[in-house]
C-alpha cells in the first residue's frame, strides 16, 4: 500500500486530525494545485523562522505564570507589601502579620526560592528585603487597582 502524497486529502476518523494535518501542510508551505501536490520538499516555502517568536512567548508566559503564582498567596503578598517600606526581620514580619514564625518562614522561603526577596544575616537576626524590581512594579499597580496602601 502506498501512502498518499503530502497534503493530499485524507479522511481521518477524527475530524480534528484532518484539520491538524491541513494546518500543518499550510504551515509547511506545501502548495496544492487542484488535487495534485506540487512536489516534494523542494516546494516547501522557506520563510523567516517564527518558532523563535512563539518559543519566546511561551518562555515569557511561563515566567509570568511562575511570578504570579509566587504572589498568589495572601500571606506572601502581605509580606511583600511590608517589605516595600524597607528590610524587615522575621520577628518584625511575625508581629506585623500576627502570624507564627513557622508560617512566616515558610512563606519567606518560597519568596526566596523564586528570587523575589533576599536575606541578610546580622548576628542571629535575618533581615529580608525585596530583590526583584518587578515586585515593586506589580505592587504599585495593585495599589492603584485596589486603592490600598501596603
Amino acid at each position: 500500500m502506498t501512502s498518499p502524497p503530502i497534503g493530499a486529502a485524507i479522511n481521518w476518523p477524527n475530524p480534528s486530525v484532518s484539520v491538524a494535518v491541513r494546518r500543518l501542510t499550510l504551515h509547511l508551505g506545501i502548495e496544492r494545485n487542484g488535487d495534485e501536490p506540487l512536489g516534494g520538499i523542494e516546494n516547501i516555502r522557506h520563510e523567516p523562522e517564527q518558532e523563535t517568536d512563539f518559543d519566546a512567548l511561551i518562555a515569557a508566559a511561563n515566567e509570568a505564570s511562575t511570578f504570579l503564582k509566587a504572589l498568589g498567596h495572601d500571606g506572601r503578598l502581605m509580606i511583600l507589601c511590608y517589605l516595600m517600606s524597607g528590610p524587615k526581620s522575621v520577628t518584625e514580619l511575625e508581629n506585623l502579620l500576627s502570624s507564627r514564625q513557622a508560617v512566616v518562614s515558610q512563606q519567606l522561603a518560597r519568596l526566596r526560592h523564586e528570587g523575589l526577596v533576599s536575606a541578610r544575616r546580622d548576628g542571629q537576626t535575618i533581615f529580608y528585603s525585596i530583590l526583584d524590581p518587578k515586585v515593586v512594579d506589580l505592587l504599585t499597580v495593585l495599589k492603584k487597582l485596589f486603592g490600598t496602601d501596603c
